[in-house]
């Protein structure tokens, strides 16, 4: 089956390690695949990547089109913002060069890559497209965060919330998974970590640790397994302390690369549990946060 990732370009740096990173997981993805075939010749099917790409790239900017209620919101300043024809057209072209370099990337590695521009909220257009996709792989921050330092971030932010499907938020600079960190409490988010750490461990070949901070939940047997279905190994590691602080400095001192969250958790307080946890997180560690839908 394939798997589709959703990548939404700027001309940010997290932007671009956000690209590395999709193409990297496309090759190894398509590394094992085609490795399977050689392990199993009466296996049907061509020797491809099982991940496509689709890079998006939205225009948070567009000319007056002449009907009041649409171009008063653009006007006040909020996306997409109302411009001159000539300011729209720039940010058009730039826009598709992005989405060109990463296409000629694609196409080198032989990744099938289909790329999407189009004007609207960038939030907001970015979650509507992920609902075709099956993980959303995007930079932490923004060409914002670049021009404008302590005032990007927002978009990722609200992606995170939002998305229908789970979002891996990269780091600048990270451009491989060497193994990947699941933060599991037994609650339904974990869970659902659990699912999308399970697959993506597949895609990969990487070994997976399985993080519990406190008391190890009752189903932990079963998430074991789960993870060795799809033949990684898996290692469990029970820590003590507050979840913000253990969950991370386990996963780095394993070599974890990737740090999976549920956005809920146990609380019963589910707003203030994201928090102090999932939400808390990204941003504030150098690693990718994987949180689960």
């Amino acid at each position: 089956m394939t798997t589709r990732l959703l990548v939404p370009i700027d001309e940010s740096p997290w932007s671009a390690s956000a690209v590395d990173l999709a193409l990297w997981i496309a090759g190894q993805s398509r590394t094992r695949y085609e490795a399977a075939l050689v392990a199993d010749p009466a296996r049907t099917g061509p020797a491809r990547s099982p991940v496509e790409i689709e890079a998006l790239h939205v225009v948070g900017v567009t000319q007056v089109s002449g009907r009041w209620i649409e171009d008063m919101a653009g006007l006040l300043g909020f996306e997409p913002v109302v411009v001159p024809e000539q300011v729209e057209a720039f940010y058009r072209h730039r826009g598709q060069k992005l989405l060109d370099a990463v296409r000629a990337r694609a196409a080198a590695a032989a990744v099938p890559e289909r790329g999407t521009l189009v004007t609207g909220n960038v939030a907001d257009t970015i979650c509507a497209h992920a609902a075709s996709s099956d993980l959303v792989v995007m930079g932490l921050r923004g060409e914002t965060e670049e021009r404008f330092p302590g005032q990007g971030g927002s978009v990722t932010e609200r992606v995170v919330r939002k998305a229908p499907v789970s979002t891996l938020v990269v780091p600048q600079g990270m451009a491989r998974i060497r193994s990947l960190a699941l933060g599991y409490d037994g609650s339904d988010g974990a869970r659902r970590a659990l699912r999308s750490t399970a697959h993506l461990a597949e895609l990969l070949g990487t070994d997976v640790h399985v993080i519990c901070v406190g008391v190890s939940p009752t189903d932990l047997g079963e998430a074991e397994e789960q993870i060795q279905s799809v033949g990684v190994r898996v290692t469990v590691h029970r820590v003590d302390g507050e979840p913000q602080e253990a969950l991370p400095n386990e996963a780095a001192k394993n070599g974890c690369d990737v740090l999976a969250l549920g956005y809920r958790g146990r609380s019963a307080l589910k707003d203030i549990f994201l928090g102090r946890t999932t939400e808390w997180l990204v941003g504030q560690v150098d690693l990718g946060i994987l949180v689960a839908r």
